[in-house]
């Protein structure tokens, strides 16, 4: 998985954000799970099933600090493994794949955006 950051600065330094980004989530179609003030997000059809793992290559939503009152989320390529197939599995990868070798390919090619510069969060 290439590492990529894409961050997209907030006007204001609100927690306005928590709210939206799940709503914004769901109207998309994908999937996610909540910790904290970190998005871990996916869709269905990205699951692959290899073995005993079954993974997809998402994505991580976060607040980024960028400066005194500055803020930016930030979007990172993040691989989200499940537990049966549905469950997000919240181990580090390294305990999960347990020395074994990391899945090679990533699933995800290009997401729909969810940002547009002249709307917002879509």
């Amino acid at each position: 998985m290439k590492a990529s950051l894409a961050a997209l600065h907030l006007r204001e330094p609100d927690q306005e954000w928590l709210e939206q980004i799940p709503r914004t989530l769901q109207a998309s179609g994908y999937h996610f799970t909540k910790a904290g003030n970190t998005f871990r997000c996916w869709r269905a059809e990205w699951a692959v099933s290899r073995g005993a793992l079954t993974y997809a290559d998402g994505f991580q939503i976060r607040r980024l600090w960028i400066g005194r009152g500055r803020g930016a989320l930030s979007a990172l390529p993040q691989r989200i493994y499940f537990h049966d197939k549905s469950e997000v599995d919240q181990r580090p990868e390294r305990i999960i794949l347990n020395g074994t070798s990391r899945p090679d390919k990533p699933v995800l090619i290009s997401p729909e955006p969810l940002f547009d510069p002249r709307r917002g969060l879509l």
